[in-house]
This record gives C-alpha cells, structure tokens and sequence, in this order.
C-alpha cells in the first residue's frame, strides 16, 4: 500500500471532519439543537465549513491552500474543544477528528 502525501493525508482528514461535524450537527438538530454549554452545533457548522474550502483548495492546487490549512486547523481546534464538552457518543468522534484535522493542517500550513 503506498504512502498517502502530506498534502493527500491532510485532504483526506479534511474531508473526514466535514463528514463527522455534518453527522454531529444532524444529531443536535435531532435532539433539539444548541447545548447550554457549548457552542455546538455552531462550532460544527463553521469547521465543516472550512474543511470544506480547505479540501477544495489542496485538490486544485490553489493558489491559498496552506492559508487556509492555517485558518482550518484553528477553527478545527475550536470545535474539538466544544464538542469535548458534549457527553454525546457523536461529538466525541467530532472532537477526535476535528483534533486529527487540525494536526494534518498545521503540517500542511508550516
């Protein structure tokens, strides 16, 4: 099995967040939206948001793919640090990849 880019393994994580922050938004809508606590699902809907257009622009090469690698990891750690707040099973997956995402985006940025 070949080994997966920087820039390949951060695009990939990338599209996991938007993936799990969409799962984590749909659940909080399901069970009767924003947390007293916390800015969830508000958090989810910016990350998946940014990971989104950083996923974009590291697969067509643009021209401001790390800015926005360095923009993705900050709102990336956000989010992770408001769904941790969550006892919910699919914030905490939120969190871990949002965590991930975060550490691939900084590598990416630097």
């Amino acid at each position: 099995m070949p080994t997966l880019s920087k820039d390949q393994e951060c695009l990939e994580a990338c599209m996991e967040c938007f993936l799990e922050c969409e799962r984590t938004i749909k659940n909080m809508l399901m069970k009767g939206g924003k947390a007293d606590n916390c800015a969830c699902p508000l958090c989810c809907q910016e990350c998946r948001d940014i990971c989104e257009l950083c996923a974009k622009s590291m697969a067509r090469g643009g021209e401001f793919a790390q800015q926005f690698c360095a923009l993705c990891a900050e709102v990336c750690d956000w989010c992770a640090q408001e769904c941790d707040k969550m006892e919910h099973e699919q914030c905490k997956r939120c969190a871990e990849s949002c965590r991930r995402c975060a550490k691939l985006c900084r590598s990416v940025a630097a």
